[in-house]
């Protein structure tokens, strides 16, 4: 745990000593590193279940590619998440169901990876929700983010204003030309 633990703390405690991340907000960005472990150590568990999918997709000659991403996509759904990872769930409730039969006394040492993954569909939805607003306006966030210069603000409303027309429709393909 020091191994993984010790040089992010290192990082950002020698970089809010010497100034090196007062772009990043100085001491400020302690919160956004502990919440960044936080959030990670819940991930993991998730995201060691679809890539150990992928690998043995891969060693059994399956498709293991991914599906289609919706670009415009501003969350997923609840039931798409669990539809997504269901199976995750059901391993960690079998390692769990195992675990409590043939040695109990170690149960504890799993539970901080067979909760996320209990919860995969409810890390899945929460971590996807999307949308244009960040979660914080702090956390997470650099000075550049929190005040962006004139050039990002008007190509943040040229983007809005294309997102808010409709789109040109077509109602057959005789209306198409090709030009050479």
């Amino acid at each position: 745990m020091t191994t993984l633990l010790l040089p992010k703390f290192a990082i950002a405690l020698r970089g809010a000593m010497d100034g090196t991340n007062a772009a990043f907000g100085g001491w400020r960005i302690i919160p956004s590193v502990l919440s960044e472990i936080v959030i990670s150590t819940i991930m993991a568990p998730v995201l060691l279940g679809f890539q150990s999918r992928a690998v043995f997709q891969i060693l059994f000659g399956m498709d293991g590619g991914w599906p289609a991403t919706e670009r415009d996509a501003k969350a997923v759904p609840l039931k798409t998440a669990f539809s997504a990872s269901w199976w995750i769930v059901l391993t960690a409730l079998a390692a769990l169901a195992f675990m409590a039969y043939a040695g109990p006394a170690f149960l504890p040492w799993l539970l901080p990876v067979a909760g996320p993954a209990l919860l995969a569909p409810l890390v899945i939805w929460a971590s996807a929700r999307g949308g244009d607003r960040p979660v914080s306006t702090w956390l997470f966030s650099t000075a550049n983010e929190r005040a962006p210069s004139p050039i990002i603000v008007e190509a943040n409303g040229i983007l809005a204003s294309w997102r808010a027309t409709e789109p040109v429709l077509t109602t057959s393909l005789a209306e198409v030309a090709v030009h050479a």
